[in-house]
């Protein structure tokens, strides 16, 4: 191979010419890739980007399409058949129609009836609740009774006896119930008492209802035997809402023993 600037024979494999230090030329040079439109490389050993090639698909076993049917072929897969257009629907509008004209018929049945109906519905008595046929008129405010003295039993009233009303007792931490003084007036807010002596060495149970304009008020006490010459009380706190007259019943085993009437001033 001879040098292209001097002349000069240059040795295989030379870089440079020995003479003169030009550049060897080259006598070979490396294969160049030739693509065609499609892109895919056709050189020798070259592998396509697009995977082995695409074997055609007469093997693979395909049932054919029906008669009258279009069947869409794609490289390398089976046929798609596909499915039949649906079938429209036929009288859709006169159906939605008849169903309108059978509903408004319904209605207009129905508006009727009770137009022609509701005054005999209504004489019978068949209305709901709450209507003004059901209005009850309300109901009228239970009078609370006059408190009026019990009869009193003889052999109760042997058992208790000296009931009166008062203020206080003398000493009801030592359990002296005695009465402090003697009054039947009491104002609003303040303790009335009502007490008695145990006259009677049975056991048994003393039981008072203090009547007031705005109900009773009832308590019962145990009574231990040989409790004869103690004394015993019943209190309650008045209020301004009784003010007016009332009356302190005394029992002894349910039997009337005493009645003291009393009063609730302002």
């Amino acid at each position: 191979m001879q040098c292209a600037a001097c002349g000069a024979t240059v040795a295989a494999g030379a870089m440079h010419c020995g003479a003169c230090g030009a550049l060897a030329p080259r006598t070979t040079r490396p294969p160049r890739l030739s693509r065609p439109a499609s892109g895919i490389p056709t050189e020798p050993y070259v592998i396509s980007s697009y995977g082995a090639p695409v074997a055609a698909d007469a093997h693979v076993p395909v049932a054919e399409p029906p008669p009258g049917t279009v069947a869409i072929r794609r490289p390398g897969y089976r046929p798609i058949v596909p499915p039949p257009p649906p079938e429209p629907l036929q009288h859709g509008c006169l159906w939605a129609l008849a169903r309108t004209v059978i509903v408004l018929a319904l209605v207009a049945g129905a508006a009727l009836g009770l137009r022609a109906y509701g005054p005999r519905l209504l004489s019978a008595g068949l209305v709901r609740i709450g209507s003004p046929a059901h209005t009850q008129p309300p109901p009228a405010p239970t009078a609370v009774p006059a408190c009026a003295p019990a009869p009193v039993d003889h052999a109760a009233a042997a058992a208790l006896g000296h009931a009166q009303m008062a203020t206080a007792v003398r000493n009801a931490a030592g359990q002296d119930y005695r009465p402090a003084n003697n009054v039947v007036t009491f104002a609003p807010g303040q303790e009335a008492y009502l007490t008695f002596e145990i006259a009677t060495a049975q056991a048994g149970t003393a039981a008072v209802t203090f009547c007031t304009r705005t109900g009773q008020l009832t308590g019962s006490l145990s009574v231990p035997a040989h409790s004869a010459g103690r004394y015993a009380e019943f209190s309650a706190r008045v209020t301004a809402a009784e003010v007016g007259t009332g009356v302190a019943t005394l029992t002894w085993n349910g039997a009337v023993a005493a009645n003291v009437a009393f009063t609730v001033s302002k």
